[in-house]
């Protein structure tokens, strides 16, 4: 998760691929943001890599919060 109106970078997590259909409830997990000085635009990233760290897919979605 990256704060796109100032330079913060809240880093991120990793969710390992066992061969599942679906991600199990809690397998990854986030506080809410907390912006300094009102509403901020977040960018979700998601990435989807092989056993060889090279990305194979990427999915991003952006929300003003608080709205």
């Amino acid at each position: 998760m990256e704060d796109l109106d100032i330079n913060y970078d809240h880093k991120g997590g990793v969710v390992r691929y066992t061969g599942e259909n679906i991600i199990p409830f809690g397998a990854f997990e986030y506080l809410i943001p907390c912006p300094p000085g009102g509403s901020h635009v977040y960018q979700w990233t998601a990435y989807v890599e092989n056993a060889n760290e090279d990305i194979l897919a990427t999915a991003k979605s952006k929300q003003k919060y608080p709205k």
